[in-house]
């Protein structure tokens, strides 16, 4: 009898060990069903919203999206993307550039200074990361962080380059 029962416990362990792993696999598919139908969920919405609106203007747009919380994805046409701008070192021009943390930033800001083909190229003294970007009239060309260091503070957004720039222009 003694035997009987501790088969029976055994088997009904077993049973319950499927039984719960049974419910973490169901658990885990569910939830991951549950949150792919979420992300779809809320792309449709953005589409709906970014292509099917009365809005007019770009901005209207943009404003109707973030009304529900959401964000239009901007496509740019063949004039936005191919206009021929030319960096003029002879003139007053100055390329400013705005890093973006996790884009890929930092590599792009250090081939500015290193392995950009223009006329005045920046002189770099090995071991200091700041490098001198500066014209035949020894005026600044390029305002990034690898050719002035951190002008405007630590990672500077849009905001800050706007209130530091100019600033830092007029010494």
């Amino acid at each position: 009898m003694k035997r009987v029962l501790k088969t029976w416990y055994w088997k009904q362990k077993c049973n319950l060990r499927k039984y719960r792993r049974g419910i973490v696999i169901f658990l885990v598919v569910a939830s991951g069903a549950l949150i792919i139908l979420l992300a779809v969920h809320a792309f449709r919405s953005v589409d709906f919203i970014c292509l099917t609106s009365d809005a007019t203007t770009l901005e209207d747009l943009n404003y109707k999206a973030f009304l529900v919380d959401k964000i239009c994805k901007q496509d740019f046409n063949d004039s936005v993307l191919n206009t021929g701008r030319k960096l003029d070192l002879n003139r007053d021009d100055v390329l400013i550039y705005l890093h973006i943390q996790k884009t890929g930033g930092a590599t792009f800001g250090r081939h500015l200074v290193h392995n950009l083909d223009v006329d005045f190229p920046c002189k770099c003294v090995p071991g200091i990361k700041k490098c001198e970007c500066l014209t035949k009239n020894k005026k600044h060309w390029l305002f990034s962080r690898h050719a002035t260091g951190w002008m405007c503070g630590l990672h500077a957004d849009w905001t800050e380059l706007t209130d530091c720039v100019d600033e830092w222009f007029k010494y």
